[in-house]
């Protein structure tokens, strides 16, 4: 399965195009149209102070910084106004090495963005993963699943929103939100959704994705984030918040690497941004407009090839182990298996049953036991990694496991030699300053009521931009540029925040007191609250 950023068009491709459930989601959104008022008395507007949030998904901070520096994005220069000094311009300030959430996905990303809140607490801990009281996988962006239907729920049933446990910015806020294509808005006011009012187009867009050329198809979903953000404001005013929310960016890199997410900011991306400040510029709004550039996550250039992908060898050796892994589907049909798998790019969580629950069928409410299914699983992914022979290679990275406890805060530890090691103390002996922030992260995966689901063994793949480009695995199908990893350049996003009304040195004191000097995507929340003066 393509490994692709959850815009609406790729819903339909593929064998999930006659699936049922996803045809029975886009008849819903093509009844529905492309606009929601989610409230039924929309909140007053304020008038000020507002914010505008430019969501940029799948563009890195190295990526942003580059793209600026050389002219290719315009329309956000001029608002940033003159260069003075590193991340600094003359009405904007941009943070360094803001980290995000692990594994650096979209969804979870996202969600991390949009709270302020871990994975462990929001419960959206990566793009897949499988929840043991329903005994079912959900994955909002696929990456191992046949099926976008949960997908396109994300915007005809907030599907997304349902998932997250945790106070969204929006509702805590409380004041006007639109947000436009944005897939977190539970709490906001007016839902722009990508327009599929011509499903022939959509079509052509899907089979374009699977066999190529598919660039102006999502070139059209992003002109209608900011064709939809003006309308809404045409009809409903302008909001105190609205997020605006670019996929092609990260669609571009997946589809072409890094020199076409490159020529997609600069000849797709600038033009959005600069219809979306002519909106407010014509309203005479711009000028002391709060303006927040973020993104979910970076990318990292990989080799389109079957070799480098290793989800299937993850499988086959848990056939070999006697396991029975579940074939990727969101709601099996029985519990007849006693392991699964989900798959977060340079990540992958490792689920497994009780064992002497199963019978027939397993009991996949009682947690595993450690040393009787955990470690056995465990050791033989990590003597696999170390030995580099096999289907595995020498693909593995880490391996770490946990005793598995519904709603307490487990860590993860590193297997080494057949033993569990602490993480602290496994870096403290093996430095990797190449795995960003690797424990607080992992912290933030685990240390939290929904840490659970992050699974039982967690697989790290040999991953990032310092490797070999022949020497950086995943577990899914290729592409030319991935994400997922614990490396700088999956995890490094933009923060930069902009006010055509104030100087970059104002703004940089403002962000300083808002989340302190060394903000994280954590921290994006606060930050947006404190320019709101909520």
């Amino acid at each position: 399965m393509l490994r692709f950023a959850p815009l609406l068009f790729l819903a339909l491709t593929g064998c999930a195009l006659f699936r049922p459930g996803t045809l029975d989601e886009a008849g819903e959104l093509l009844t529905e149209g492309s606009e929601e008022v989610l409230r039924d008395t929309l909140r007053p507007i304020r008038g000020g102070p507002r914010v505008l949030v430019m969501a940029l998904d799948g563009v890195g901070d190295d990526v942003l910084r580059a793209a600026l520096e050389d002219g290719d994005l315009p329309q956000l220069a001029a608002v940033l106004g003159e260069r003075e000094g590193e991340r600094m311009w003359a009405h904007a300030s941009g943070s360094a090495e803001v980290t995000a959430v692990f594994p650096s996905e979209t969804a979870s990303g996202w969600a991390a963005v949009f709270t302020g809140r871990p994975p462990a607490e929001t419960g959206v801990v990566g793009n897949e993963w499988f929840d043991r009281d329903s005994v079912r996988v959900y994955a909002p962006v696929p990456l191992s699943i046949g099926t976008y239907e949960q997908t396109l729920a994300v915007y005809t049933d907030d599907f997304l929103g349902e998932q997250i446990q945790t106070p969204t910015l929006y509702e805590r806020a409380d004041i006007r939100a639109h947000v436009a294509q944005a897939f977190v808005y539970r709490g906001a006011d007016v839902l722009t959704r990508p327009d599929l009012t011509d499903i022939g187009e959509l079509i052509e867009g899907a089979v374009e994705t699977l066999f190529g050329g598919a660039e102006e198809a999502f070139e059209e979903l992003d002109d209608d984030a900011s064709e939809g953000l003006a309308g809404t404001m045409r009809r409903h005013g302008m909001a105190d918040l609205q997020v605006v929310y670019f996929g092609g960016p990260d669609l571009a890199a997946h589809g072409g690497g890094p020199e076409a997410q490159r020529a997609y900011l600069r000849d797709e991306t600038d033009g959005d941004i600069g219809e979306v400040l002519d909106a407010y510029r014509q309203r005479g709004a711009l000028n002391d407009l709060w303006i927040v550039v973020v993104a979910d996550h970076g990318h990292t250039e990989t080799l389109d090839e079957e070799q480098q992908s290793v989800g299937e060898a993850a499988r086959a050796l848990l056939d070999s182990l006697g396991r029975r892994p579940l074939e990727p589907t969101l709601s099996p049909d029985s519990t007849d298996f006693d392991a699964v798998m989900t798959v977060n790019e340079a990540a992958a969580f490792l689920y497994l049953a009780d064992s002497s629950t199963c019978d027939t069928t397993c009991d996949w409410k009682r947690p595993p036991r450690l040393e009787a299914d955990v470690l056995p699983v465990a050791r033989a992914f990590q003597e696999a990694s170390a030995s580099g022979t096999g289907p595995l290679g020498n693909a593995l990275d880490l391996v770490l496991a946990r005793r598995s406890v519904r709603g307490e805060s487990v860590p993860f530890q590193v297997v080494v030699d057949g033993r569990l090691v602490p993480l602290a103390e496994y870096l403290a002996r093996n430095p990797r300053p190449d795995l960003v922030r690797l424990e607080e992260r992992i912290g933030w995966l685990t240390d939290g009521p929904m840490g659970h689901r992050a699974g039982d063994i967690l697989l790290l793949a040999k991953a990032g931009g310092d490797r070999v480009l022949g020497e950086r695995f995943f577990f899914g199908v290729g592409g030319a540029s991935g994400h997922g990893s614990a490396s700088a350049s999956d995890s490094y996003i933009p923060l930069v925040v902009a006010n055509p009304s104030r100087s970059g040195a104002e703004i940089r004191e403002r962000v300083s007191a808002a989340v302190g000097d060394a903000p994280t995507q954590l921290d994006v929340t606060d930050l947006i609250l404190s320019l709101l003066d909520r």
